[in-house]
């Protein structure tokens, strides 16, 4: 009650109420007003806003994850071109291969500061999340189902798996390994 008389309190005692004061006439516009109505209103626009923020980052992902699987399928062109080049003693041939070199270092920079990360699969038991089955070869004393090599190397970043690795496996093909023939349908006898 005391909080309620605070202004008209003095000195401790109530001050009396008196008529003759000045008031402030309420513009017409504040008695049409509905501020609960305005403020669903403005909830309203802000959760669209939020809503077209959220759309707007995730295409800005998308775009950029097609991006990244480009600049790594750049990034596998310059490392076959590197390897197959010929180690020759030929100052203009090396002089095109380190330029490679450089322009594959600098494309990894690209990918790690987007936390492109390679996957491990060598020495792993097969992973169909994380890889493709291309080939089956036997690999004398190690655990069937194990990846031998890589043939073409899967990569990751921050918001999932940008490619599955290509790899060989120890052992044989059967339905369930991940090769184009096991998961195709099942042929009909």
């Amino acid at each position: 009650m005391m909080a309620l008389l605070g202004d008209d309190m003095v000195g401790g005692l109530m001050r009396p109420i008196r008529f003759n004061e000045s008031y402030y006439v309420v513009p017409p516009a504040a008695l049409d007003a509905d501020p609960a109505g305005d403020m669903r209103a403005m909830l309203f626009r802000l959760s669209r806003a939020e809503s077209g923020l959220e759309e707007c980052e995730l295409q800005r992902r998308n775009d950029l994850q097609e991006i990244l699987i480009e600049l790594i399928e750049l990034s596998d062109r310059v490392m076959a071109a590197v390897e197959s080049a010929d180690a020759s003693s030929d100052t203009r041939e090396t002089a095109v291969v380190n330029g490679l070199v450089g322009f594959g270092r600098t494309l990894r920079e690209l990918l790690d500061r987007h936390q492109v990360e390679a996957l491990t699969t060598i020495g792993m038991p097969m992973d169909e999340s994380v890889a493709v089955a291309v080939k089956f070869e036997s690999g004398g004393q190690v655990p069937v189902g194990t990846v031998l090599r890589e043939q073409r190397i899967g990569y990751r970043w921050p918001h999932g798996l940008l490619r599955k690795a290509e790899v060989v496996v120890c052992g044989s093909a059967t339905r369930g390994q991940g090769t184009p023939a096991a998961s195709g349908p099942a042929p009909v006898a």
